[in-house]
Protein backbone atom coordinates (compact mmCIF):
# COMPACT_ATOMS: atom_id res chain seq x y z
CA UNK A 1 0.00 0.00 0.00
CA UNK A 2 0.98 3.24 -0.69
CA UNK A 3 2.12 5.48 2.21
CA UNK A 4 0.05 8.41 0.85
CA UNK A 5 -2.76 6.55 0.52
CA UNK A 6 -2.90 5.36 3.56
CA UNK A 7 -2.25 9.09 5.09
CA UNK A 8 -5.10 10.16 2.80
CA UNK A 9 -7.55 7.42 4.26
CA UNK A 10 -6.57 8.14 7.84
CA UNK A 11 -6.55 11.68 7.79
CA UNK A 12 -10.10 11.43 6.33
CA UNK A 13 -11.15 9.17 8.98
CA UNK A 14 -9.76 11.32 11.57
CA UNK A 15 -11.59 14.23 10.12
CA UNK A 16 -14.52 12.39 10.09
CA UNK A 17 -14.65 11.14 13.40
CA UNK A 18 -12.99 13.74 15.33
CA UNK A 19 -9.91 11.89 16.44
CA UNK A 20 -6.36 12.38 15.70
CA UNK A 21 -4.98 10.33 12.82
CA UNK A 22 -2.59 8.52 15.21
CA UNK A 23 -5.45 7.39 17.27
CA UNK A 24 -6.49 5.00 14.08
CA UNK A 25 -4.39 1.99 13.63
CA UNK A 26 -5.10 -0.11 10.71
CA UNK A 27 -6.43 -3.33 12.05
CA UNK A 28 -9.15 -1.36 13.65
CA UNK A 29 -12.60 -2.36 12.53
CA UNK A 30 -14.64 0.47 11.50
CA UNK A 31 -18.02 -0.47 12.80
CA UNK A 32 -17.48 -2.22 16.16
CA UNK A 33 -14.03 -0.06 17.00
CA UNK A 34 -15.33 3.47 15.64
CA UNK A 35 -19.27 3.14 15.18
CA UNK A 36 -19.69 4.04 11.51
CA UNK A 37 -22.59 2.81 10.59
CA UNK A 38 -22.88 2.12 6.41
CA UNK A 39 -24.17 5.72 5.66
CA UNK A 40 -21.20 7.15 7.69
CA UNK A 41 -18.72 4.98 5.68
CA UNK A 42 -20.20 6.57 2.56
CA UNK A 43 -19.98 10.02 3.37
CA UNK A 44 -16.22 8.94 4.15
CA UNK A 45 -16.14 7.96 0.94
CA UNK A 46 -17.57 11.25 -0.73
CA UNK A 47 -14.73 13.35 1.76
CA UNK A 48 -11.89 11.33 -0.34
CA UNK A 49 -13.96 11.15 -3.75
CA UNK A 50 -12.98 15.42 -2.94
CA UNK A 51 -9.66 14.93 -1.83
CA UNK A 52 -9.05 13.13 -5.20
CA UNK A 53 -10.96 14.02 -7.94
CA UNK A 54 -12.25 10.94 -8.98
CA UNK A 55 -15.58 9.14 -8.31
CA UNK A 56 -15.65 5.76 -6.29
CA UNK A 57 -17.92 3.26 -6.30
CA UNK A 58 -20.12 3.13 -3.26
CA UNK A 59 -21.26 -0.04 -3.51
CA UNK A 60 -17.77 -1.80 -3.14
CA UNK A 61 -18.02 -0.72 0.58
CA UNK A 62 -19.40 -3.55 1.64
CA UNK A 63 -16.66 -5.83 1.82
CA UNK A 64 -14.76 -3.36 3.74
CA UNK A 65 -14.73 -3.88 7.05
CA UNK A 66 -11.07 -2.72 8.67
CA UNK A 67 -9.16 0.30 7.91
CA UNK A 68 -6.94 -1.64 5.98
CA UNK A 69 -9.68 -3.06 3.66
CA UNK A 70 -10.72 0.62 3.08
CA UNK A 71 -7.00 1.73 2.44
CA UNK A 72 -6.42 -0.86 0.10
CA UNK A 73 -10.56 -0.43 -1.73
CA UNK A 74 -9.02 3.64 -1.68
CA UNK A 75 -5.84 2.31 -3.66
CA UNK A 76 -7.47 0.20 -6.38
CA UNK A 77 -9.92 2.62 -7.16
CA UNK A 78 -7.32 5.11 -7.27
CA UNK A 79 -4.75 2.92 -9.47
CA UNK A 80 -7.94 2.27 -11.82
CA UNK A 81 -9.09 5.72 -12.51
CA UNK A 82 -5.17 6.57 -13.32
CA UNK A 83 -4.96 3.43 -15.77
CA UNK A 84 -8.63 4.79 -17.67
CA UNK A 85 -7.04 7.86 -17.79
CA UNK A 86 -3.94 6.82 -19.40
CA UNK A 87 -6.43 5.05 -21.83
CA UNK A 88 -8.14 7.76 -22.20
CA UNK A 89 -4.52 9.93 -22.98
CA UNK A 90 -3.22 7.14 -25.31
CA UNK A 91 -6.41 7.03 -26.83
CA UNK A 92 -7.17 10.68 -27.80
CA UNK A 93 -3.44 11.02 -28.75
CA UNK A 94 -4.19 8.34 -31.48
CA UNK A 95 -7.02 10.20 -32.84
CA UNK A 96 -4.96 13.25 -33.20
CA UNK A 97 -2.05 11.00 -34.67
CA UNK A 98 -5.01 9.47 -37.52
CA UNK A 99 -6.51 13.06 -38.15
CA UNK A 100 -2.49 14.55 -38.17
CA UNK A 101 -1.94 11.95 -40.81
CA UNK A 102 -5.35 12.13 -42.91
CA UNK A 103 -4.84 16.05 -43.39
CA UNK A 104 -0.86 15.13 -44.64
CA UNK A 105 -2.31 12.23 -47.30
CA UNK A 106 -5.31 15.51 -48.32
CA UNK A 107 -2.67 17.72 -48.83
CA UNK A 108 -0.22 15.39 -50.40
CA UNK A 109 -2.88 14.47 -53.22
CA UNK A 110 -3.70 18.24 -53.45
CA UNK A 111 -0.01 19.32 -53.84
CA UNK A 112 -0.02 16.31 -56.48
CA UNK A 113 -3.36 17.86 -58.31
CA UNK A 114 -1.70 21.20 -58.49
CA UNK A 115 1.45 20.03 -59.61
CA UNK A 116 -0.20 17.88 -62.21
CA UNK A 117 -2.40 21.45 -63.19
CA UNK A 118 0.99 23.07 -63.49
CA UNK A 119 2.53 20.45 -65.67
CA UNK A 120 -0.07 20.47 -67.97
CA UNK A 121 -0.47 24.39 -68.41
CA UNK A 122 2.38 25.07 -69.00
CA UNK A 123 3.53 26.85 -72.42
CA UNK A 124 5.37 24.07 -73.93
CA UNK A 125 2.59 21.41 -73.55
CA UNK A 126 -0.11 24.29 -74.17
CA UNK A 127 1.74 24.77 -77.82
CA UNK A 128 1.81 21.02 -78.04
CA UNK A 129 -1.69 20.90 -77.43
CA UNK A 130 -2.48 23.36 -80.51
CA UNK A 131 -0.24 22.38 -82.41
CA UNK A 132 -2.29 18.64 -82.09
CA UNK A 133 -5.11 20.37 -82.55
CA UNK A 134 -4.63 22.23 -86.07
CA UNK A 135 -3.02 19.21 -87.28
CA UNK A 136 -5.92 17.56 -86.54
CA UNK A 137 -8.17 20.07 -87.79
CA UNK A 138 -6.15 20.56 -91.05
CA UNK A 139 -6.57 16.54 -91.47
CA UNK A 140 -10.31 16.87 -90.93
CA UNK A 141 -10.39 19.84 -93.59
CA UNK A 142 -8.15 17.43 -96.20
CA UNK A 143 -10.85 14.75 -95.60
CA UNK A 144 -13.87 16.83 -95.92
CA UNK A 145 -12.63 18.78 -99.03
CA UNK A 146 -11.65 14.94 -101.30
Amino acid sequence: MSIRDTESVVQTLAQHLGVGASEIALTHDLYRDWGLTPLSLVVVLLDLERSVAIELPPEELVSVRTVADLVARFRAWVHASEASHLRSVRRARRARASRKALSERRLRRELHHLRWLERESSPSNVRSLDANRMRQQGAARRVASR
